[in-house]
């Protein structure tokens, strides 16, 4: 069933990276994986709630905070900059994919199709902050966005975005600094409830937090068409329902209340 599920997924564009990996582990029924890959991206696991709280939370990072990408992305994209730390952690898997199958996508659309693929996802998905981390750009990348009108349809669609949507996103800038509330109140109010009253996410995340509705509405209906028990649906669920990372009190931290636990929970 786990593998079904996953090539249901695979297809797609509402998931993100994150579920990927998941859904790509317990097709595989690896939990060694999980705690390799998916932990590790919880850099600073760090309780900031006391114990009688209904949800911990652990800091992943500071709200500004920039890292540059580890020396396979950043050789194979031809970068040396910083690029937002939350951001690069969660394409890293799927950006490492892509640099150990480039030799398969030239071969399955040749050299110029593959090469303006290449630019689009590494400068449109990787955007560069600037020297005080107050912001972070994304690239220009026209002539490539140009080029795969030429090109098969299906050249880029990477964490939930198709080649098309990546072009629009052309020299757009994130706000490192400010969080901001999402006023509908809820990512799916059935499903997750309501979000609390205080809760902030970085501002540039919000505009994305309709498309992280859809993703936990279309998970549950795909594991339900996949007869999953329904104690693992709820498990899932409840897992993507506090996926999204949110601002700490002080709007300093970037918090994720996704634990060890709950993974192993999900795919246990």
């Amino acid at each position: 069933r786990a593998d079904r599920i996953f090539s249901h997924v695979t297809g797609n564009s509402q998931f993100d990276e994150f579920l990927h990996n998941l859904l790509k582990i317990a097709a595989k029924d690896n939990v060694d994986v999980l705690d390799k890959s998916i932990y590790q991206e919880i850099r600073e696991i760090r309780a900031t709630t006391d114990s009688s709280s209904t949800v911990k939370v652990w800091i992943d990072s500071d709200i500004n905070a920039c890292s540059t990408p580890n020396s396979k992305i950043s050789n194979f994209c031809s970068i040396s900059y910083t690029t937002p730390t939350i951001l690069i952690n969660r394409v890293t898997k799927l950006m490492e994919v892509i640099v150990d199958g480039f030799a398969n996508i030239q071969s399955s659309f040749g050299t110029n199709c593959a090469n303006i693929a290449k630019e689009v996802v590494c400068k449109g998905v990787i955007p560069q902050c600037s020297s005080n981390r107050t912001v972070a750009t994304y690239g220009n990348f026209a002539s490539s966005c140009a080029g795969m009108a030429a090109c098969s349809p299906n050249l880029v669609s990477l964490n939930g975005q198709t080649g098309a949507q990546i072009c629009a996103g052309q020299g757009r800038q994130l706000q490192l600094t400010t969080c901001s509330r999402y006023n509908v109140g809820a990512l799916d109010a059935t499903l997750c409830g309501q979000l609390p009253s205080n809760i902030t996410f970085p501002s540039w995340m919000v505009t994305n937090l309709p498309s992280q509705s859809l993703s936990i509405r279309t998970l549950k209906t795909t594991l339900e068409r996949a007869q999953v028990n329904q104690d693992c649906v709820n498990k899932w669920v409840k897992l993507v329902c506090v996926n999204v990372p949110f601002c700490s009190a002080d709007k300093k931290k970037i918090l994720t209340a996704v634990s060890k636990q709950q993974c192993e929970s999900a795919i246990s």
